[in-house]
């Protein structure tokens, strides 16, 4: 490109312009990268995004990715934006070639907004990237009608330009998820692999097996191969493993898929304790049960397929006439499906999941042993995995066995789980000297925080191998924007956090232990002046300097940590746990308690070694 061509590009923006055009990309480019972060292993969902939030139903639904591609839609938005970015900062091209990629780029923008209206979901972060990309069309097309001149390059040298580094950045995105998938794949990979085996030699353990009775099962009832899969009409995958199922059940003789209800509603689901993230997932589950009872195993499958295929809603304006198309009486059908008959039906399932510590849903046991689909890339596809069991059992190897039961998998489920690599961990300041670290997140204010560091604080005095650290997470959404959807928040939490990474900043490890040991005995609310006189009085300074200090990027640069590194490990609620690395996804239970468990693992990994 000549100098000429650089000036008429150049004339035709105001410094005000490109600062105002740079600024609204730099917005839509953070938002990009904050999705981007999901796909590349960075966190579990979004910031302030938790699961079945509009952000998680938007980026990890079909709108995601490019189909057959299966490029993550936040990837282009990176390229794209960082494209566009560069060429507004470095004048690259002309303004008027340049003002049709922006369109081009604005329509995208303005067709997501009507895909989110569609769909019914809400995207924060989709939101802010589009509105912000909106917003920069607006400044260049103000800047395009105050143009002077005309000329410069060709619309072709544009797109050329545009296109290498859109190819370029996208390059560097693959390239960052391919080496963090495969590092965490070598964790993932391993636990995979064990599964397998279970899967397919067994165990002798039958305490547990009745709760994988079921009355609705498609396939031979004597089949050698039992599939169980407790399972939700609206949840995405369910219906998208309800497929994969039915194939490996409908291509063999030698394989039973049995169905069990886990709604995730608060209305028939007592583990949600009172959430709800699909509303109609109840009364789905009650219409097939409802279906059964009227139609035998036939009206029950019609009833099963017919709301996979709706998603698990239905109305009351077209729900009569759905009915008469499956072959139902609607009077008759509707009485019962709203009668306590369904309601208890459904009620048992649930019962029976949340006695195997199930919280999600697919949850699927392939003869007893639960199948790992969540350790995605790296499980067996489930038609091979089913031939190799039918094979293990017609050579003599064992049938079905029973699964754990709910308190021994919280063991499982952490002794399984992945070693997180969490940012700020090695600048904490750690209690006690041993290899078996335990860190957790906390809000100094509320009652289960306060209850977990007792019940830590007990152990590492028990165990001289435990070393453990606290890190912040404030339910308070003056400093931690991710929690503006709690119900339930903690106002001055964000301040008692600042307030004794302050004691640390002035006076070292010890100082902060003693205030925070002192703010966490304290009755809630804490009194904040209260706190702040012992803070200074801990610290050795005037008030004044633990405000000041306070108030220093250093603090909030710790506290941002902390708040990020929590949603890494895991975005939904506090306290969250990890040891050795691995999250605690429950550490108590109703028969379980925290002193048994949390020894338990300390004992594993002092007999296995520490991933320190």
């Amino acid at each position: 490109m000549n100098t000429k061509e650089t000036i008429v590009m150049k004339q035709g923006r105001s410094s005000a312009s490109v600062v105002l055009g740079s600024l609204f990309l730099m917005g839509s480019t953070a938002a990009s990268l904050v999705l981007a972060g999901t796909k590349l292993g960075l966190y579990t969902h979004a910031p302030g995004c938790g699961l079945d939030s509009g952000c998680d139903a938007v980026a990890n639904g079909p709108w995601g990715s490019v189909p057959v591609l299966m490029w993550p839609v936040s990837f282009i938005g990176v390229a794209w934006f960082v494209s566009l970015l560069v060429s507004w900062i470095g004048s690259i091209s002309s303004l008027k070639s340049f003002v049709y990629l922006v369109r081009i780029g604005v329509l995208g923008s303005v067709g997501f907004f009507v895909v989110m209206f569609f769909v019914g979901h809400f995207c924060v972060w989709c939101a802010v990237a589009h509105m912000c990309n909106i917003c920069f069309w607006l400044v260049v097309e103000f800047s395009r009608r105050k143009s002077c001149c005309s000329g410069g390059a060709s619309v072709g040298y544009t797109f050329v330009h545009f296109l290498f580094l859109f190819i370029s950045i996208s390059a560097i995105l693959w390239i960052v998820q391919f080496f963090v998938g495969a590092t965490r794949g070598v964790v993932e990979e391993e636990a995979g692999k064990k599964n397998i085996q279970k899967i397919i030699q067994g165990t002798s353990d039958q305490s547990t097996l009745s709760l994988l009775d079921s009355s609705h099962t498609i396939g031979p009832k004597d089949a050698p191969v039992k599939i169980v899969i407790f399972t939700d009409y609206q949840c995405p995958d369910c219906k998208s493993y309800e497929v994969k199922l039915i194939k490996v059940v409908e291509d063999r003789d030698d394989v039973s898929l049995s169905v069990k209800h886990f709604p995730m509603c608060a209305d028939c689901n007592t583990f949600m304790n009172g959430r709800t993230m699909h509303g109609n997932a109840c009364w789905a589950a009650r219409a097939s049960e409802a279906a059964a009872i009227l139609g035998g195993d036939d009206g029950w499958e019609r009833m099963h397929h017919w709301l996979f295929e709706e998603g698990g809603r239905f109305t009351d304006k077209t729900f009569s006439a759905d009915l008469v198309r499956l072959g139902f009486n609607p009077t008759e059908f509707i009485s019962l499906m709203m009668g306590d008959k369904t309601l208890q039906l459904v009620k048992e399932d649930v019962d029976d999941a949340i006695n195997l510590g199930i919280s999600f849903t697919p949850m699927i046991f392939i003869n007893g042993v639960e199948y790992l689909w969540y350790y995605k890339g790296q499980q067996e596809p489930i038609a091979s995995l089913v031939d190799r069991a039918a094979r293990a059992i017609s050579v003599g190897g064992a049938g079905v066995v029973a699964p754990p039961s709910a308190d021994d998998k919280m063991f499982e489920d952490w002794r399984r789980g992945k070693v997180f690599a969490v940012p700020g961990n090695d600048g904490l300041g750690w209690r006690g000297q041993g290899d078996v670290r335990v860190v957790m997140w906390g809000d100094y204010q509320e009652s289960f925080t306060r209850e977990l560091y007792g019940e830590i604080r007990s152990l590492a005095q028990k165990n001289e191998n435990v070393t453990y650290a606290f890190r912040y997470f404030p339910i308070d959404d003056s400093c931690n924007g991710g929690v503006s959807g709690y119900l339930n928040k903690y106002e001055g939490s964000c301040y008692l956090s600042k307030l004794v990474e302050a004691v640390g900043v002035v006076g070292g490890d010890d100082k902060r232990w003693n205030i925070h040991d002192w703010i966490i005995t304290q009755p809630s609310p804490v009194n904040l002046d209260l706190a702040t006189s012992q803070a200074a009085l801990v610290a050795g300074v005037g008030v004044q300097t633990i405000k000041d200090v306070m108030d220093s990027a250093e603090v909030s640069n710790r506290m941002r940590v902390d708040i990020l590194s929590k949603n890494q490990v895991d975005s939904r609620g506090i306290p969250k746990l990890t040891i050795d690395g691995r999250l605690v996804p429950k550490w108590k239970s109703g028969t379980v308690g925290a002193p048994d468990l949390l020894q338990g693992i300390v004992d594993d990994v002092g007999s296995t070694g520490s991933n320190k």
